[in-house]
């Protein structure tokens, strides 16, 4: 990277990113002053052996460490995050500890939705939204009365604004809400 294009390539990063980048910086830092590696290695294989070592000391899930791939990938000559042995790494790590669900358990919606007063009818509708689409409420946030369209289906809502996964699709969401026919009152 040409050191005059630095500012706009960190650019490309959002701020919530580079500080979850920053912790593997220093532990990547450290770990090259303990072993004598210099910081910016071309082996992958040292990155390779960098996260088994963590792999052995911690309890971290594998979404850590593809977090860590990808930060060092930012500051690392080369294409060390697409060799092929770092992916096959990761995979055997993805394997050894899948993903765990977000959540255990989950509630019945019901019980909001019949014991939430009218008044609270923003609470109840947002609930709804939340459950029936999947969103995070940020996303939910920047909805506006004037990108709501009803069709013969449901409704469509456009949201303009750019939201978390936006950022790496590059499209905006639009949030289809099909018609629940089998309980038209809810």
């Amino acid at each position: 990277m040409p050191p005059a294009a630095i500012t706009t390539a960190i650019a490309s990063i959002t701020p919530s990113t580079l500080r979850q980048y920053k912790v593997s910086y220093k532990l990547w830092w450290r770990y090259c002053y303990e072993k004598g590696i210099p910081v910016h290695t071309t082996q992958t294989e040292a990155v390779i052996i960098f996260l088994q070592h963590l792999y052995t000391k911690t309890n971290a899930a594998n979404g850590t460490f593809n977090s860590h791939r990808s930060a060092l990938a930012v500051i690392l000559p080369g294409d060390v995050g697409n060799d092929n042995n770092l992916r096959r790494f990761l995979k055997g790590i993805k394997r050894l500890r899948p993903q765990k669900p977000k959540y255990q358990t989950t509630w019945d919606p019901s019980r909001v939705l019949h014991h939430l007063p009218f008044s609270l009818l923003s609470a109840k509708l947002i609930t709804l939204l939340a459950l029936i689409t999947g969103q995070r409420l940020q996303a939910l946030h920047l909805i506006k009365l004037s990108q709501i369209v009803e069709d013969e289906q449901g409704f469509k809502i456009f949201i303009h604004h750019t939201t978390k996964p936006s950022i790496r699709s590059g499209e905006q969401p639009c949030l289809h809400i099909p018609y629940f026919l089998d309980q038209p009152t809810t």
